[in-house]
């Protein structure tokens, strides 16, 4: 198993990096209230749209059946790392997101995985503070 961290450059960064470039940047979605301390999200739908998956202890060994190999975007709540595995019980590939990241397009998202597979739909357990 290979755990690699997902590093996203914050917003002032990427307005300064943009600007330089010439390129306008649209905003990105609003991370849902449900997503807070400690907790897991997984949203079904690209954008934090369609139903939402919300852990209070961050840490399940199967997410359920309606949102495994389902899920489109997530969000880490403020606190601690999660680690996202791609099987469950904590198997398979891995990634993880820090305390109050978010990922709106899981689609875009190849870290840690064989080449052409993102993690969109590919989500089936979760860790809080693996890493």
């Amino acid at each position: 198993m290979q755990i690699i961290g997902v590093i996203r450059t914050t917003a002032a960064a990427a307005t300064v990096i943009a600007g330089i470039a010439g390129i306008t940047l649209g905003a990105a979605p609003a991370m849902a209230a449900s997503c807070s301390s400690y907790n897991a999200c997984l949203w079904r739908e690209e954008g934090f749209g369609g139903d939402v998956y919300a852990d209070p202890d961050g840490t399940s060994s199967y997410v359920g059946s309606w949102v495994s190999n389902a899920s489109s975007s997530l969000a880490v709540g403020y606190g601690d790392y999660i680690t996202f595995h791609a099987d469950a019980n904590y198997g398979g590939d891995a990634v993880y997101w820090a305390s109050g990241q978010q990922e709106p397009w899981l689609s875009d998202v190849y870290a840690g995985r064989a080449p052409g597979w993102s993690w969109n739909d590919e989500i089936e357990s979760h860790q809080r503070g693996i890493h």
